[in-house]
Order: C-alpha cells, then sequence, then structure tokens
C-alpha cells in the first residue's frame, strides 16, 4: 500500500528555499578554503597568476552549476582546473612585447627575496618538465598518493609513480645545476 502524501506549493517553495541556502552556504565556504589553493597549485603547474585566476573562476562557476552532484569538490576542482588550464594552453596567443612590463612581478624587499628566490627557481625548473609531470608534481605536493592521483586522472598507479620518480629526479638535477651555478 502505498500512501501519498501532498504538499502544497507553499511547502514545496520554502523547501526549496532551504536547500537553495544550503547550496549556497556549502559553496561558499568551500570557495572561501579552496579557490586561492587551487590557484596556487595552478601556478606551480606553470599557470600565469592571471590564467590561474581564470581558470580557477571558471571552475568554480562549474562548481556551483553541479554542486548538488560532486563527491569529492577539490578532486573535481583539480580535475576540472587541470582541464580547463590544458585548454587555455592551446589557444595561447603570443603577448605583445609592449605588455610584457605590466606582467613582471615587484620584487619583494629584505629577507623575503632569498625565498622569493628560491620559489622563482623552482617556477623555473619545473616550467623544464613536460605537462603531465608538473601536473602530478602539483597533485603530489597536495598530499595525494599515486593511487589517488591515477584513480582521479584515470591513468595507473605505476604511470604516476614512474613519473614522479622521472620529474623529481630532473627537478632536482636543474636546481643542483643552478645551485652550483651560482656559487
Amino acid at each position: 500500500m502505498q500512501v501519498e502524501v501532498k504538499t502544497s506549493s507553499r511547502e514545496t517553495g520554502v523547501f526549496e528555499a532551504a536547500e537553495r541556502a544550503r547550496i549556497v552556504e556549502e559553496f561558499s565556504a568551500f570557495y572561501r578554503s579552496f579557490a586561492a589553493r587551487l590557484a596556487g597549485w595552478l601556478i606551480w603547474q606553470g599557470a600565469s597568476e592571471a590564467d590561474a585566476k581564470d581558470v580557477v573562476q571558471e571552475t568554480m562557476h562549474k562548481a556551483y552549476r553541479r554542486w548538488r552532484t560532486i563527491d569529492n569538490p577539490e578532486a573535481w576542482a583539480r580535475v576540472t582546473a587541470s582541464r580547463g588550464y590544458a585548454e587555455r594552453l592551446g589557444k595561447v596567443d603570443a603577448m605583445p612585447v609592449e605588455d610584457i612590463a605590466e606582467h613582471v612581478p615587484n620584487t619583494p624587499d629584505g629577507c623575503e627575496l632569498a625565498a622569493a628566490d628560491a620559489k622563482q627557481d623552482i617556477r623555473l625548473a619545473l616550467r623544464q618538465l613536460p605537462q603531465r609531470q608538473r601536473q602530478l608534481l602539483a597533485w603530489s605536493f597536495e598530499g595525494y598518493t599515486p593511487t589517488e592521483i591515477a584513480e582521479q586522472l584515470h591513468i595507473t598507479p605505476e604511470a604516476v609513480r614512474s613519473s614522479l620518480h622521472k620529474a623529481r629526479k630532473k627537478l632536482d638535477g636543474l636546481l643542483q645545476a643552478w645551485d652550483a651555478g651560482d656559487q
């Protein structure tokens, strides 16, 4: 025997409003806690700050529209942002020379200079790696295991481990060579 429950349009509207408010609250908390980390993660993969911010905004817009269906928002956002960044790389236009000065970051003062130099060295070294290796390193830097990375990117854990090993070895060699050149 089935029991039919009737609800008024007012009750339905109240429920829908409460559900929308819950989604907005959940998504807003996620956005505040994760958007900057996601942008930094893209920058480690080689994105400029402007591209990273654009890709993050596009990713978060998609996340909001699909919020009810996303089980693991951080992993979903990383996969979506990676794809968005890859698409953006495929559409890159050359930057006119006169615009380059606008995109050169200001140099920090004092003791921050050494830390900024170290980060810059790492970013430059990362750019020497193939895109896939940079992507896998970025996932690894965020604490994901090779198995978790493989699951998110639909590749084998062995391929992840092999690529990470090659990337770390090349990165180490580049940084050591640069250090030796600075002496």
